[in-house]
């Protein structure tokens, strides 16, 4: 069965929720934050052409997409007990 590039879009959104454009943007971003978790970086312009961002602001604009904070702001304002489940200092 042949299918369409679009036909293959539309049922991935479908059948996922999202759409194919928005799963990749979602697995860099995640690629980019476990980067941070295990600090394992000089800088952030490091972790933006090692998880393949544009640059390093393409990198904090999609970190504060998903995050509402700046790569900086999370790593000082977070504590992770359990992956994924960040705990924030007020």
């Amino acid at each position: 069965m042949k299918i369409s590039e679009r036909s293959l879009e539309r049922l991935i959104k479908q059948y996922v929720g999202i759409s194919p454009k928005v799963y990749s943007r979602i697995v860099r971003f995640q690629s980019g934050l476990q980067a941070l978790r295990k600090n394992d970086f000089r800088t952030l312009t490091e972790v933006a052409y090692q998880k393949e961002f544009f640059d390093q602001s393409h990198f904090i604009r999609e970190f504060r997409t998903f995050t509402g904070m700046n790569p900086k702001q999370y790593l000082h304002q977070t504590i992770e007990q359990v992956e994924n489940y960040p705990e924030w200092i007020v």
